[in-house]
């Protein structure tokens, strides 16, 4: 039972605009809305690098929405060109440092 609670738990959610779905599409809003969470996440922890930048590896993002690496480098790819986020590489190897600027 305890499983089935954390599932449910409204840490296991992202939140999606249904404006924004119409905008930009379900699957780049579930990573912006992702994206979004965790940079809450690091500002609140004051883990944010310059006061804006976090990073996430490509396998964190796999295990937590279940997007192939490709399907997230796409997606990442349309947020950059829409100006909702800026990307870099840092921190290592398998790290993409985000940028949520426009929040």
């Amino acid at each position: 039972m305890n499983e089935i609670l954390k599932l449910l738990s409204a840490n296991g959610y992202v939140t999606a605009s249904n404006d924004l779905v119409k905008t930009i599409g379900i699957e780049k809003t579930f990573i912006y809305s992702y994206l979004i969470s965790k940079y809450l996440y690091f500002e609140k922890e004051k883990q944010l690098l310059d006061g804006k930048w976090f990073y996430i590896t490509i396998e964190k993002m796999q295990h937590d929405t279940g997007l192939t690496e490709y399907k997230q480098r796409d997606i990442l790819k349309k947020l950059c060109e829409l100006k909702l986020i800026r990307t870099k590489k840092g921190g290592g190897q398998d790290y993409n440092t985000r940028e949520m600027s426009k929040i």
